[in-house]
């Protein structure tokens, strides 16, 4: 499995936190078979989406009633998750903020958890853009997000990773996968 640096200012040191890495690059961490992706303006090198809800690896994200639910796993210092959550404007009634662990890759992450998804999908990707946004906006540098993934729970699609290339695009995604990849696809450049 991939994992992608988006830090510009990493140590060799952080190489073993991402076994696929080729070296440090312009743009943090070089990796194989990885396109380059922009959200607003910013460059992710990796991105994944989990189809189905995978409550091995995430055992701390607890699923609500509503059998979808949008989480944006991003990895933030202490430091950086205390100043977001001192942010007053960061908090709706759509989204919330939890501090867990996330077990498979043995580190605390910050987990944006969307209880109220719409049908579409389209708002769903509009809200996760907002999201992201918003965390921009109360301090947390770009130089700290080292891997985002968005997960999508539904209890009817089975394993559904893949990645926002050409390549490895998993046809088993549904239409909300589709409307995120769709924009990557169209907004990608590359270094």
């Amino acid at each position: 499995m991939l994992y992608a640096a988006f830090s510009t200012l990493m140590n060799f040191e952080d190489l073993e936190r991402f076994p696929n890495a080729k070296g440090l690059g312009k743009y943090g961490l070089e990796l194989e078979n990885c396109g380059v992706h922009r959200i607003r303006g910013w460059k992710f090198d990796y991105f994944r989406i989990d189809g189905a809800w995978n409550s091995e690896s995430y055992p701390d994200i607890t699923k609500d009633d509503d059998d979808s639910i949008f989480a944006l796993i991003i990895d933030f210092p202490p430091r950086i998750f205390n100043s977001i959550c001192e942010h007053n404007g960061i908090y709706s009634g759509h989204y919330k903020f939890d501090y867990i662990n996330v077990d498979s890759l043995g580190r605390e992450a910050l987990t944006i958890r969307l209880s109220r998804p719409s049908e579409t999908g389209k708002p769903h990707f509009q809200t996760v853009m907002k999201i992201v946004d918003n965390a921009l906006s109360c301090g947390v540098d770009i130089r700290y997000i080292n891997e985002v993934i968005i997960s999508k729970a539904k209890l009817d699609n089975k394993d559904a990773t893949f990645f926002f290339n050409e390549d490895n695009y998993s046809p088993q995604a549904d239409k909300s996968c589709e409307v995120i990849r769709e924009w990557f696809l169209n907004n990608k450049k590359a270094t």
